[in-house]
């Protein structure tokens, strides 16, 4: 009966196969060992670089912002459906087709909206739940927003903009258009969204309310409102929002 023949490289204990290391093996044990802290850091390190550089490298470059809030909620895509919309529409009034919108949102509902909400009872007999602790984060997110004087440009649901109104934080809209807009509501202070012609035409525009309102922001004293050439730049815009007549169909 032959022997089993035992080769540098094979070892037989018992059942099972022990591999024997080559020196290059040996090596990488080694330097593993006492590496391998310093290793895992730069793995991190290197992932962290590249997720940095595809955020900045895919992030939107957009000129002016636009702030929504309200009870309503936009999906990702009719959020970016919407921002594409306003770009255009700014971009063919500002001959400038590179100009980019932005919108974020913070969906708030009032007292009122929300035990209305609760009062009502599905044909399962389930009613609605509103989590009043996440209200209240989004409607301080919205006020925390506002004050880093980021836009002057809102979209806003009546019982906000009647909160603003009444702080005295709103521009006028005769003074934001030197005269007297038409669709202006009836404290002066801001447009129905629903009645401008943009908002009929547009079913990006109506995924919100028809009633929310559109008004324009005193400048800060910080942030781009505080700056006169960008101010400047989202009166353009809003006026241009406005006055839009749509001459062919719209997303």
């Amino acid at each position: 009966m032959a022997e089993y023949d035992v080769t540098e490289r094979d070892e037989k204990y018992g059942d099972r196969a022990v591999r024997v290391n080559s020196p290059l093996t040996e090596r990488m044990g080694d330097f593993w060992f006492y590496h391998k802290g310093k290793v895992i850091v730069g793995v991190i390190l290197l992932l962290l670089l590249i997720l940095t550089v595809t955020q900045i490298v895919g992030k939107r470059n957009n000129d002016v912002m636009i702030a929504y809030s309200g009870p309503a909620y936009l999906s990702g895509a009719e959020q970016e459906a919407l921002q594409d919309l306003l770009s255009t529409v700014v971009g063919s009034a500002t001959e400038d087709r590179s100009f980019l919108i932005g919108v974020t949102q913070y969906q708030v509902y009032s007292k009122e909206q929300i035990e209305s909400l609760r009062a009502e009872t599905h044909e399962d007999g389930e009613q609605n739940f509103i989590n009043s602790e996440f209200n209240s984060e989004n409607y301080e997110n919205f006020y925390s927003y506002v004050m880093t004087g980021d836009t002057a440009i809102l979209f806003l649901d009546p019982w906000l903009y009647t909160e603003l109104r009444k702080n005295d934080r709103l521009l006028s809209m005769t003074e934001l258009f030197g005269s007297v807009p038409l669709y202006m509501e009836g404290e002066g202070f801001g447009i129905v969204w629903g009645d401008i012609p943009l908002y009929q035409e547009s079913a990006a525009m109506q995924k919100l309310p028809a009633n929310t309102v559109m008004c324009f922001l005193k400048p800060y004293v910080f942030g781009n409102t505080s700056k006169n050439a960008k101010y400047e730049t989202m009166k353009e815009v809003f006026r241009a929002i406005v006055t839009c007549e749509p001459e062919a169909d719209l997303p």
